[in-house]
């Protein structure tokens, strides 16, 4: 692979980790996630999906992102099923699965392995948030923002293969 598209993969790894961060900071503060930045992450990945059927010359690439986008969707409705099946109540938001396929499209086949990541840190932190609320009845009724943990499951999939090959 050329230096220029290794420069252009860490640029593009550097935006994804600076919308990510942005995308935490919203969801903890506002408990959503916007569309617009979604969007964004997902232009990311289609940005990186691009560089690297240039690399490869082959559309491969593009099939492997929408894969990994069908992926982390799948496994995040699955679980959001049988979390509504025994809670009673949904347990992820629209924007964490438009969040989840639009990191799907960046990371590709890899993307399957946000969602145990994410879930691993929201479970270990729930004990600490859990602490902060008041107890009672309301504790047993604790929502969690899913984007942050997701961000950094990402980040995770970021640091573990900085140029990723799809």
């Amino acid at each position: 692979m050329p230096a220029w598209q290794y420069t252009a993969q860490s640029i593009l790894s550097a935006a994804l980790f600076f919308c990510l961060l942005h995308l935490s900071y919203t969801d903890l503060v506002c408990r959503l996630l916007p569309n617009r930045q979604v969007i964004v992450v997902a232009v990311l990945g289609l940005a990186r999906c691009l560089l690297a059927v240039v690399d490869k010359g082959s559309l491969a690439p593009m099939g492997a992102a929408a894969l990994g986008a069908l992926y982390a969707v799948g496994a995040a409705v699955l679980v959001a099923g049988i979390y509504g099946v025994a809670r009673g109540r949904s347990g992820l938001g629209m924007g964490d699965l438009k969040l989840l396929a639009a990191l799907g499209l960046f990371f590709g086949p890899r993307a399957f392995w946000l969602l145990p990541l994410a879930s691993g840190f929201c479970v270990a932190s729930l004990p600490l948030i859990a602490l902060k609320r008041e107890k009672g009845a309301r504790a047993l009724s604790l929502t969690v923002p899913f984007g942050p943990y997701i961000a950094i499951g990402a980040v995770i999939l970021m640091m573990t293969a900085p140029i990723i090959k799809l």
